[in-house]
């Protein structure tokens, strides 16, 4: 998280709700809003809270040891 960077885009999804975006600044032109979540899903989505969610053609995540 200390790698992003929430700028004030959002958008609306009729399924489950605002979305709320990240950039990663260090990605340049590619990682403007390339993550996003919905922080308060609706209720029948709920379990995605918490959780991030990504372009796949944009942003690769590896696991360091």
């Amino acid at each position: 998280m200390s790698l992003l960077e929430r700028p004030q885009y959002t958008t609306y999804c009729p399924y489950k709700g605002e979305a709320n975006y990240y950039g990663i600044p260090a990605l340049g032109e590619p990682g403007l809003n390339s993550v996003w979540n919905y922080e308060t899903p609706f209720e029948a989505v709920g379990e995605i809270a918490g959780y991030l969610a990504s372009h796949p053609d944009r942003v690769a995540i590896e696991l360091a040891d």
